[in-house]
């Protein structure tokens, strides 16, 4: 059975339409193999940590920054595909398509790897683990 994914945008209708098609353009025209079952949320969010310019939240959500949906001249797709900002744009949300596929599929690895990074870029006085446990 497959589950509607929400796409929006709580502060503009035009980028939640354009985001909506762009989603279907990217899973279309590159995406059909990726394993996209886990994928409940795409939301546009204002701005994004770090300049960046799209984020996976967790194993659901992916949030996508508003910075470069400001600078499209239009919002059909047909008519940008040689913009700059429009390629990034799709490169940018598969990008984030991917590492939801990614987790899905290689869900063990995620969760060594998040235990790792918790584990060493953290500092160590919130650290559960003693220092002599290893990976």
């Amino acid at each position: 059975m497959n589950r509607a994914i929400v796409i929006l945008c709580k502060f503009n209708n035009q980028y939640e339409l354009f985001l909506q098609a762009l989603y279907g353009y990217c899973v279309i025209k590159f995406g059909r193999e990726l394993n996209l079952s886990a994928l409940h949320t795409i939301e546009m969010v204002e701005k994004l940590p770090f300049g960046s310019d799209g984020r996976m939240i967790d194993e659901h959500t992916i949030h996508i920054s508003s910075r470069l949906y400001e600078t499209l001249p239009v919002f059909e797709i047909a008519e940008l595909h040689e913009n700059k900002n429009f390629q990034t744009l799709t490169r940018t949300l598969f990008h984030e398509l991917c590492h939801i596929n990614e987790r899905s599929i290689m869900l063990q690895m995620h969760n060594d790897y998040s235990w790792a990074f918790y584990y060493f870029f953290t500092p160590k006085s919130i650290h559960k683990y003693s220092y002599g446990q290893t990976l």
